[in-house]
């Protein structure tokens, strides 16, 4: 979950708006089991209905909306323009995680050029 630049935490996603593809699958699904967790009023954040992720960082990048889920590779791009990982919901809701990356140790010692690879997949 990536946030824009006047959202730096989870807990300020009241009172802005939240990009999903859609309303009834699994980001909708995340968004309710991250609110829960954080104790966010669902009625407090403005849903908008979009695009894949691809088309999600772009409406992020535009300042269209607030906050999104994205996979890895909008995450590289987001976070070069400074903007802010609010969950990492592999981390926060394990059963749910809709992307994985998944190596080993000794793939990532043979290439120290994907370090990138190596910080997202031990967060």
């Amino acid at each position: 979950m990536v946030g824009g630049k006047d959202v730096s935490n989870i807990s300020q996603l009241s009172g802005h708006s939240f990009a999903l593809s859609n309303t009834h699958g699994l980001e909708a699904l995340m968004l309710g089991a991250l609110e829960a967790k954080y104790k966010i009023d669902p009625a407090k954040v403005n849903i908008v209905t979009s695009g894949g992720a691809s088309v999600r960082s772009a409406a992020l990048l535009a300042g269209k909306i607030d906050a999104t889920f994205v996979h890895f590779d909008g995450w590289i791009t987001l976070k070069a323009n400074g903007f802010n990982q609010l969950s990492a919901v592999a981390t926060d809701l394990p059963q749910l995680a809709d992307s994985y990356m998944v190596t080993t140790p000794a793939f990532l010692k043979a290439h120290p050029d994907l370090d990138v690879i190596a910080a997202w997949t031990t967060h």
